[in-house]
């Protein structure tokens, strides 16, 4: 161990050594009746240094076991309904094809998947089985998606996917409905197929690789953003973190997608969607440091450096320490 958990671990090694010297020198000498006055005033002073202990040491342990999260990678859930393109977005953010892509819906059955370095930080990143509850029909299928909804469950972060075209449908298909469900606030939504939504306005740029924002001039953009966001506030209970329209191509397993998210103040409403895989990496990014890495100030020493626990025997030392002190302080 080295560094500032080292330089932690030692402050707390020479405190705990301190206050057992003290409480020894009052067994030790605790006889002489003229010695009562600096006993109780010694036992005072530990007691405060211990509960100071305490504290110090719940603080970070109560980090939300973000350590462990930058050791073994954060783990990132990619959700949502059959057929709107999720493995088509594991294999854009791998570069490279590692889950089948079909338009069959229910191909994919199990969890796949796959570690990532986004930004200098670890990421696995799960392709899950679609969830259409009131469509399904067989075991196997019935089976992904419980075991979608358990790595889901046990994820970091979600990103649900969506068709944008059937989204947009009134009323939406029922397994969007089905995957609205999984929505909450800790999920990224995104919005998939955009080119579908401008295919009678130019197949022939489409078919040549042009960006979502060269199909989309910024006034049909802000229509296409608060249409969404109209939708969204009846389709999802809970508002997302963050959502982003992207269009994804399959056989290149890439975005064809403008990297470029359209100016903020040419989009209104409090949640702007991103347009484009790069707006969608850098949300990604900015929802795991902001959320999940960001250092509470508890959580950092003398000179502001994070003091992450990563390692999980670290933390059980650290748990019994806490529960021992505990044990003195109650008796």
């Amino acid at each position: 161990m080295s560094g500032v958990m080292r330089r932690q671990f030692l402050d707390w090694r020479m405190e705990v050594i301190s206050c057992l010297a003290h409480i020894e020198a009052v067994i030790d000498f605790g006889e002489d009746e003229s010695n009562s006055v600096n006993e109780t005033k010694i036992l005072s002073g530990v007691a405060q240094r211990i509960t100071a202990l305490k504290q110090s040491i719940s603080y970070h342990l109560n980090d939300a076991r973000r350590g462990e999260r930058i050791r073994s990678g954060i783990s990132v859930a990619i959700v949502g309904p059959p057929n709107a393109g999720k493995s088509t977005l594991l294999n854009a953010l791998a570069q490279r094809d590692v889950a089948i892509v079909s338009s069959i819906p229910g191909t994919t059955r199990d969890v796949l998947e796959v570690a990532l370095n986004l930004n200098g930080l670890p990421v696995v990143v799960a392709d899950t089985a679609g969830i259409r509850e009131s469509e399904a029909t067989d075991v196997i299928e019935r089976e992904g998606m419980k075991r979608a909804r358990d790595r889901m469950a046990a994820a970091d972060l979600r990103i649900a996917v969506f068709d944008a075209q059937q989204t947009l449908n009134s009323p939406p298909p029922a397994q969007i409905s089905d995957a609205a469900s999984l929505v909450d606030a800790q999920t990224i939504v995104v919005f998939n197929k955009a080119d579908l939504l401008t295919r009678d306005r130019s197949a022939t740029a489409t078919a040549a690789g042009a960006s979502v924002n060269d199909l989309l001039p910024a006034s049909i953009a802000t229509l296409w953003q608060n249409t969404l966001q109209a939708r969204a506030r009846s389709l999802f209970s809970t508002a997302p973190a963050a959502m982003s329209l992207v269009s994804l191509a399959p056989s290149q397993g890439a975005a064809t997608a403008s990297a470029s998210p359209v100016a903020a103040s040419s989009l209104s409403g409090p949640q702007p969607i991103g347009f484009g895989l790069s707006a969608l990496l850098s949300t990604l990014t900015q929802h795991i440091n902001e959320r999940l890495l960001k250092p509470e100030s508890s959580t950092a020493d003398s000179s502001g450096a994070a003091v992450l626990i990563t390692r999980e025997r670290h933390r059980q030392h650290l748990q019994t320490c806490l529960s021992l002190l505990q044990s003195y302080e109650s008796k």
